[in-house]
Order: C-alpha cells, then structure tokens, then sequence
C-alpha cells in the first residue's frame, strides 16, 4: 500500500480556511480584559434630579419669592452712622441676613431702600440699631 502523503497545496489550503481555536481563545480573552479595564475607569453616573421650581403667584412674574440676603455696606440712616464701626458692620449683617416680615421675600435693608414707605422694614431696622446700641 502505498502511502499518500498530501502535498504542499492541501497543507497550505488546511491553515488557511480559518484562524486557530488558540488563537480565538487569545482573542475573547484579551477582549473581556480590555472591556473589564474600560468599566472600572468609567464609573456609574449619579442620578440627580433637578430641584422642584416654585411656582409664581398670580399677579407676580418678575419676583422670585424666595429668600436671598443681601450685601449692603452703606446705608443713608442716620441713627446707623451714630454707632461704632464694628456695631455698625454687626447692624449690617444682621439686616442684610434677616428676611423682612412683610412678604416680599428680600432682607429688611433691601425691602427698605426699594420701599421707602415699608413700615415692617423700618420698624426691623429701628429694632436691629436698638440691640447694637444696648
């Protein structure tokens, strides 16, 4: 019996109809290492909502109707300006850091410098000069 070997052109056909069972392992492998190195530098996004907006009021679109403190340094009263410098810096803070009673939703220096005829304002601030004067 003569034995048949297959020549070159078999073998060379053989390699060529597809890669390596190896080789394919290698590559799945590689591929999971590389997705596993991707997610542990790309954290999970926080999920944040938005605040909840407060609706204006009827009549009302241009004010916010929530509170912010001011920052008024120089304020046209005199009983203000009779007092020493550090009670005076202790006056501001507080009237620019105290909501005005009256509903408008600004500090009681703000409400009185853009409402000069507000009478809860001014009677806020006549009491804030009263306690730095004690």
């Amino acid at each position: 019996m003569p034995s048949q070997k297959p020549d070159r052109t078999e073998i060379s056909a053989a390699r060529q109809a597809g890669p390596s069972r190896a080789s394919v392992i290698l590559l799945a492998v590689v591929m999971a290492m590389l997705a596993i190195l991707v997610a542990s530098f790309y954290p999970s996004m926080p999920h944040l909502k938005p605040a909840p907006l407060v609706a204006y009021p009827p009549g009302c679109v241009a004010a916010s109707h929530v509170f912010v403190p001011t920052n008024v340094t120089r304020f046209p009263d005199p009983a203000l300006r009779s007092l020493s410098a550090s009670a005076r810096n202790r006056a501001l803070l507080k009237i620019n850091m105290q909501e005005c009673t009256c509903g408008c939703a600004q500090s009681i220096v703000a409400c009185q410098l853009s409402n000069l005829h507000c009478a809860t304002s001014r009677k806020l601030l006549e009491q804030a000069i009263t306690e730095e004067k004690k």
